[in-house]
């Protein structure tokens, strides 16, 4: 994931500002107010991969917390909402959420 500078020329492509390689496979992504949240696995193989969620600033592109998942993420299984909750939809059937809890 690279957040994108603009361009000093009107008809050049922008460049990258910061790159983001956290995870080998990436499953999902989302992007919120203040972050870029990556749901994925530590490897192309998901029955011994480690599972995880990580939350990147947009501001600079560092890593901002992680969360381990129990089970691999599905591909584009990520949502969130204007309070700032996150929704990840595990492979094994499972729905995770993160966030504030009232």
């Amino acid at each position: 994931v690279a957040r994108l500078a603009p361009s000093a020329a009107k008809n050049s492509p922008p460049q990258a500002a910061w790159e983001i390689k956290p995870v080998q496979q990436s499953m999902a992504i989302a992007v919120a107010a203040n972050a870029v949240l990556l749901a994925g696995n530590s490897s192309n193989t998901t029955a011994d991969a480690d599972h995880g969620l990580t939350a990147h600033s947009l501001e600079d592109g560092t890593q901002l917390w992680t969360q381990p998942l129990s089970a691999s993420p599905i591909w584009w299984g990520i949502a969130t909402d204007h309070a700032g909750h996150v929704f990840v939809t595990l492979q094994d059937g499972s729905l995770v959420a993160f966030g504030h809890c009232d």
